[in-house]
């Protein structure tokens, strides 16, 4: 009697496990996700900051940004 006790214990623990296990996947899933989207935001802000340097330039110059990404002399291209 104890044993089959024990065993309906052990059957009903499992997908408590399941649910733990895949609650665990999830929050790692969703930690990576979380860092990419950091990660994005800072490459934005960056690309962003680059632009307007490059504006700048352009401005200074009297010619179009297009002009400069045509160039490539910054190290980017119309494609980047």
């Amino acid at each position: 009697m104890t044993q089959n006790i024990e065993n309906s214990m052990h059957s009903h623990s499992k997908p408590v496990n399941k649910n733990t296990e895949k609650e665990k996947e999830f929050e790692e899933a969703s930690a990576v996700v979380a860092k990419h989207v950091k990660l994005l935001r800072e490459y934005n802000q960056i690309k962003d900051v680059g632009q307007q340097l490059m504006g700048m330039v352009a401005e200074k110059r009297g010619v179009t940004v297009g002009s400069l990404y045509e160039t490539r002399e910054f190290g980017v291209g119309p494609k980047d």
